[in-house]
């Protein structure tokens, strides 16, 4: 009988790694060797979709929710940014992201966006509960045959966020005559007129009216651009117009951005609505018998000089117009 041969690796006479090759060229294909094969196991890992997936890594993620973070403050009526990002996963893998908000004792869908990296533009609704332990998720929409190799599909959460609501100990305004109601705070004094209200309180003041005529353009000042705010859902894009200091305003807004500002600033917005409070647009036709609803919000005086200030007026305006409802 034929006796199996012993290759004897230590025998440099009969090793088929050293037969040939140098010491130190064997070390070199060695350690090539082993970097390929790292190379293609990470690959692997990372590209394609065992059943072992690591999702959410803090680096190399494939699913990654941006903002919020956690630890935030946010408040009900405003508006934010749900921004996210999908990345180390074969192209068009991810469709999109379900969006949802979630606390100890509930779930609530918020969005469904179509979209593997992006942002949803999100009002935090008025009758949402304020508290401590409230996170955002989004878990990834996949097609079925990758989704089968999967647990569960990739998914994010924020850590831990407040919504709180600066609101709830204001007064409400309700004018059943046109169909609309408004909360301001509770210190402001209130004048009804035939038209809407006036609010005022130390050197703010805010009328907000309904007509049949919109604005005539008869505002001066430097006019600056607001951000956009949203209005039982319409969009509005306020004007600020503000006074320099000790200077007449020049003819561009950023001319006009890069200059000291004085004491006094005017917010002003309008939308046009039929006789039912349907939104028709940011201007009624002449004549169509429709209406605008006009906001102008004041800040005038000593503490309201500067930049900063003119800040915080326009986010005092934005506050209470996210308050502004129609009646059903």
């Amino acid at each position: 009988m034929k006796k199996d041969k012993k290759v004897i690796v230590d025998d440099k006479k009969n090793s088929i790694l050293n037969k040939g090759i140098s010491t130190t060229k064997g070390a070199i294909i060695i350690i090539l060797v082993a970097g390929i094969a790292a190379g293609v196991i990470l690959a692997y890992q990372n590209l394609w979709l065992p059943e072992e997936i690591q999702i959410n890594k803090k680096e190399g993620f494939f699913l990654h929710l941006v903002s919020p973070k956690g630890g935030e403050e946010l408040l009900i009526g405003k508006t934010y940014k749900i921004k996210w990002e999908s990345r180390w996963l074969p192209k068009g893998s991810i469709k999109g992201v379900f969006i949802h908000l979630a606390d100890p004792s509930n779930d609530y869908n918020i969005a469904t966006a179509y979209n593997p990296s992006g942002e949803y533009t999100w009002k935090i609704p008025e009758d949402l509960r304020p508290g401590p332990h409230y996170q955002i998720c989004i878990v990834a929409i996949m097609p079925e045959e990758i989704l089968e190799t999967l647990a569960s599909p990739p998914d994010d959460c924020s850590e831990l966020f407040a919504i709180s609501d600066e609101t709830a100990d204001w007064q409400t305004y309700r004018n059943e005559r046109h169909g609309f109601e408004i909360k301001y705070p509770n210190k402001w004094k209130i004048d009804e007129n035939i038209v809407g209200a006036v609010f005022n309180w130390n050197g703010i003041s805010f009328a907000l009216s309904v007509n049949n005529y919109g604005d005539i353009g008869a505002w001066s000042g430097c006019k600056i651009t607001s951000k956009e705010i949203t209005v039982e859902d319409i969009k509005l894009y306020p004007i600020i117009y503000t006074f320099l200091e000790e200077k007449e305003c020049p003819d561009s807004e950023e001319e006009c951005n890069q200059l000291p500002l004085g004491n006094y600033h005017l917010i002003y917005s309008e939308f046009c609505v039929d006789r039912n409070n349907q939104y028709l647009g940011n201007y009624c036709l002449e004549g169509s018998g429709n209406f605008y609803y006009q906001f102008s919000f004041t800040c005038e005086g000593e503490e309201w000089k500067g930049r900063e200030k003119m800040n915080k007026c326009s986010q005092l305006f934005d506050q209470i117009l996210s308050t502004f409802r129609f009646l059903d």
